[in-house]
């Protein structure tokens, strides 16, 4: 589990964001696997993350583990423009004042997107690997909403990011299966270059209970990995 949580934020921030220091990092979902590993990557490269949470619940850990400042802990509004708006605040508090947003990791995107895009400094990379606001919350999807959301999903015209001087770059880094010396070569960067925490386990669960593991994280109130276990037997 870390080293796929671990890859998956070292590619999107170094390999595909460029990573360096004294940027600013937008990362979504910090409090999760990915988004912790996100937070300790940015944080051995020397640049600033903001980070945002779908539960104000999730913010002492964030403080604790990472050391962040409560100006940079975003709990998720429901509405695009009030996102844009905690993001400006968070921008400004900085000394001196960020330009705008250099890397965005974003597993989320719904309404958060366009915000986020809009917010990149010149030269700013949103990186997409999830689209969690797309995630079906209970055991029955509602198909209908999950349409509406398909057809209002976020849009970007190749010809503004030129003008703009943005990057949109996505991935998933299961199509990455066979590049087994690129793999290396980032598994080995990344030992080397961060001083990794102990993974942070959320919950524990047997098999037999995998359904409840299932509604746990799709609660939104999940922290670190969910881990579930198998016996030997």
């Amino acid at each position: 589990a870390f080293l796929c949580t671990a890859l998956t934020a070292w590619y999107g921030l170094v390999k595909l964001g460029g990573l360096a220091p004294k940027q600013t990092v937008l990362v979504h979902s910090a409090a999760g696997g990915v988004g912790l590993a996100s937070l300790e990557i940015v944080a051995a490269h020397g640049a600033t993350a903001i980070a945002t949470i779908g539960s104000p619940a999730k913010a002492e850990m964030l403080q604790n583990r990472m050391g962040l400042p409560a100006e940079r802990i975003l709990v998720r509004p429901a509405s695009g423009p009030e996102f844009a708006e905690q993001l400006q605040q968070s921008l400004n508090s900085m000394t001196p004042a960020a330009e705008g947003l250099d890397v965005v990791m974003d597993s989320i995107q719904g309404p958060y997107f366009q915000p986020a895009y809009d917010k990149l400094a010149r030269g700013g990379r949103l990186v997409v690997f999830g689209a969690a606001s797309m995630t079906p919350a209970g055991d029955r999807p509602n198909w209908f909403k999950l349409a509406w959301l398909w057809l209002r999903r976020p849009m970007v015209d190749p010809l503004e990011i030129i003008a703009a001087n943005k990057a949109v770059l996505g991935f998933n880094l299961i199509w990455l299966w066979d590049k087994v010396d690129e793999i290396g070569d980032m598994l080995h960067s990344m030992m080397i270059k961060v001083p990794w925490k102990k993974p942070l386990i959320g919950k524990t669960y047997e098999m037999s209970q995998l359904p409840d593991g299932m509604r746990y994280l799709q609660s939104g109130q999940s922290v670190g990995k969910v881990v579930v276990t198998v016996r030997a037997d």
